[in-house]
């Protein structure tokens, strides 16, 4: 063993296996719907530390994990429409259009246009009840099984050091990007807006995954000439922390 790399066996364990789902039935919206729900909710439980580790605990990659989230953007009552199968007709792709759609309003249209083409709620329920019927009876002739696995988990000094590194860079980058916003908003000819301002720092904070690890505040700035907007970044150290505990382990 290299002397860089700790390491615990765990021993064998047995792993839940479901061979009822067919590899190549693609995913419906109403899944898709309770998926976003599951990753959110096990890192709100404190499951996962994050939404990536979340994703990857199930087979996903961040980015993918994060295209589902993005479907909570959905209203709370549009959400419930999608996991009754009220758009299944529909692509997932295409509900994950709508969700990403800014302007509410917009958003709204979109979403009840998506209702108008999908098919009634009485074929949807009855579509819904036979699927659930017809999956009960695949699951009794081919019940889920379980696979014995060897789990060894290790800790690498030299990936931790490369894991902390990473993680100050990506602060530095987001202090960087606050400071050249307040520089512009320092500028009295900036047409940069506060909103506009804020969404490029979210849309950095969501590159990284790091959303829910700091919160935006803006405030005034004072300039010889007035006041200006001014942003800054709070860092959530609990989150942080807990984000940096898993640093060096595999």
């Amino acid at each position: 063993m290299s002397n860089n790399l700790f390491y615990t066996d765990l021993g064998v364990v047995q792993c839940p296996v479901d061979e009822t789902q067919s590899k190549g039935t693609p995913m419906t919206c109403s899944e898709a719907m309770r998926l976003a729900h599951c990753l959110v909710e096990s890192v709100a439980s404190r499951k996962f530390s994050t939404h990536a580790a979340a994703a990857r605990s199930i087979g996903l990659s961040a980015e993918r994990g994060h295209q589902y989230r993005t479907l909570m953007k959905l209203d709370a009552d549009q959400q419930e429409q999608v996991l009754s199968g009220y758009v299944d007709r529909h692509t997932v792709q295409r509900l994950f259009v709508v969700a990403n759609i800014e302007d509410k309003e917009e958003q709204r249209a979109q979403f009840a246009e998506l209702i108008h083409q999908a098919p009634s709620p009485r074929h949807v329920q009855s579509s819904v009840i036979a699927s659930a019927s017809a999956g009960a009876r695949h699951q009794r002739s081919a019940p889920s099984s379980s696979r014995r696995v060897r789990c060894v988990a290790y800790f690498n000094p030299e990936i931790f050091v490369r894991q902390r590194w990473i993680a100050d860079t990506k602060v530095r980058e987001l202090h960087d990007l606050v400071e050249r916003l307040n520089q512009r908003f320092a500028n009295p000819r900036c047409r940069l807006t506060v909103k506009g301002a804020v969404r490029t720092v979210e849309d950095k904070l969501r590159h990284h995954d790091l959303l829910d690890a700091f919160e935006i505040k803006t405030e005034k700035g004072e300039l010889e000439s007035g006041t200006c907007a001014k942003l800054s970044l709070t860092r959530n150290e609990v989150q942080w922390q807990r984000r940096r505990s898993f640093d060096g382990f595999r």
